[in-house]
């Protein structure tokens, strides 16, 4: 996850929304600036919010369809990150 989010920058917003993390926690998330300075920050916190929400539900291949998405348009980390 850690890697991931590092990677993500500013489409860490899209991609929460394609794996359906409630916006009050998206806006909380970009709000924080104490607990989230940067971005790969908030970008973590949300994918962990994603995972513990999800559990077992939490699979790679719902990571790289999010990825895959149209408005994400991460595919490239899809596969690095999901396919390896």
């Amino acid at each position: 996850m850690e890697e991931l989010a590092n990677c993500l920058g500013g489409k860490w917003r899209k991609l929460g929304r394609r794996l359906k993390v409630d916006k009050s926690v998206l806006d909380d998330l970009n709000s924080n600036a104490q607990l989230y300075p940067d971005v790969s920050e908030k970008a973590y916190e949300m994918l962990k919010k994603w995972e513990c929400r999800e559990g077992d539900s939490a699979t790679y291949q719902v990571l790289y369809e999010a990825l895959c998405h149209k408005h994400v348009a991460r595919k490239d980390l899809a596969q690095k990150i999901c396919c390896h």
